[in-house]
């Protein structure tokens, strides 16, 4: 999109603004350009809804925010289980990502939140595969922790180059070997 009612926008703000100050009901003409191909089209101005929303965003926030649900009501009722903490990591990665998705498209509140989910979400994944291979090694910690590390601040990084693994921070390996060991007894005794 190049311009709105002849006047050349630059960003998804100018084309937000052009769109605001004009009354509902008014025409726009949006020029807009694919390739060496332009051209204009004149929609009217109406008011974003309940319905609109439901229609655009509603499927985004309900399924991310599911999501988050799922992945904590795991951790909840299964605490001693390091691989659902690397679980829910994933599933709370993935969730602010579907939650915090719609705002790309304005207001703009939520972008530092999106974009951090965004960066995490492989990290998570690595971390809960990780956790499955059960590879009880420094070097595998070292690994998760590195993943980890360009989300990570530089001073942060600096004071604390081993990464905990609790779920929250870095790969659980120590925990998720105390929790194996533990299920081999229990079904030892069995």
């Amino acid at each position: 999109m190049t311009a709105v009612d002849g006047a050349t926008v630059g960003d998804a703000l100018a084309i937000h603004d052009a769109v605001a100050r004009a009354p509902v009901g008014s025409d726009l003409t949006y020029t807009l350009r694919r390739d060496a191909d332009v051209f204009r089209v004149a929609l009217p101005v109406r008011r974003f809804d309940r319905r609109d929303f439901a229609t655009v965003f509603a499927p985004m926030l309900a399924v991310g925010a599911w999501t988050v649900a799922v992945g904590a009501a795991l951790v909840v009722a299964r605490p001693e289980v390091a691989t659902l903490h690397a679980a829910f990591l994933v599933c709370l990665t993935l969730g602010l990502s579907l939650v915090t998705g719609p705002d790309q498209y304005g207001p703009y509140r939520f972008v530092s939140v999106f974009y951090l989910a965004l960066a995490l979400f492989p990290a998570s994944v690595f971390h809960l595969s990780a956790a499955f291979l059960w590879w009880p090694s420094v070097w595998t910690r070292r690994l998760v922790a590195a993943v980890y590390a360009p989300v990570r601040g530089r001073r942060r990084r600096a004071r604390r180059p081993a990464l905990r693994a609790d779920g929250v921070s870095a790969a659980p390996l120590p925990r998720v070997l105390r929790a194996r060991e533990h299920d081999r007894a229990l079904r030892r005794h069995r």
